[in-house]
């Protein structure tokens, strides 16, 4: 069996401003230092093979927190980047209902099926972060890897474990800044055993604005 646990960065100025940040730069508040901080140390008992991470920043320096508890270094992975949000990029989540009424809408009722205006879908995030976590989970039976991410992502990939696609990936709710969420492979079959779990951040938890 291979584990994979999932992480969602820190807080980053971008939530905390209620902006569409999608694959750009947005760091990590002092809060999301801190939660990802309380993360790597509810981790820390827990026996960790390798780190992945995606490469923007506030991904990364989140699974830097958890390696750094391991003794471990930070593997880059591409396939686990926040979605490409094209024209959506860095743009207040009021000013998009205003601006791209139908295809943010879609986002907000009918995730599965919407796509960023000039960016990918949620389901061209789907088909690579699970195509990716397929691969790792292969590659690593008997190990328990961690991988530090974004919210489309890992939702991306519970909606596939659940096989919740489509017009149904509506029905699966975002995680929580700094949420772990665990995935375990063996024999072909998938399941979820620890989906959100933000009970380590106690009073410094945090979930989406409204409007996304």
């Amino acid at each position: 069996m291979t584990r994979i646990i999932f992480v969602r960065h820190g807080q980053s100025r971008g939530n905390l401003e209620q902006v569409f940040v999608g694959d750009a730069d947005s760091p990590l508040t002092d809060l999301g230092v801190r939660q990802a901080e309380l993360t790597a140390g509810y981790l820390a008992g827990c026996h960790i093979d390798a780190v992945y991470a995606s490469d923007i920043p506030r991904a990364y320096q989140t699974g830097q927190k958890i390696a750094e508890k391991q003794g471990l270094d930070v593997i880059k992975d591409t396939a686990f980047r926040e979605i490409y949000a094209g024209k959506w990029s860095m743009r207040p989540y009021a000013e998009l209902q205003r601006t791209y009424p139908d295809s943010y809408g879609k986002w907000l009722n009918n995730i599965g099926m919407a796509a960023c205006d000039g960016g990918e879908s949620f389901e061209d995030v789907r088909v690579r972060a699970f195509a990716r976590a397929n691969e790792l989970a292969r590659a690593n039976d008997g190990k328990t890897i961690c991988v530090a991410t974004h919210a489309t992502p890992i939702r991306s990939v519970i909606c596939s474990i659940y096989g919740m696609t489509g017009d149904r990936a509506k029905d699966v709710p975002w995680v929580g800044n700094a949420s772990v969420t665990v995935a375990e492979y063996e024999d072909g079959v998938w399941r979820l055993p620890v989906v959100n779990e933000t009970s380590h951040l106690g009073d410094m938890h945090t979930e989406f604005g409204k409007g996304v």
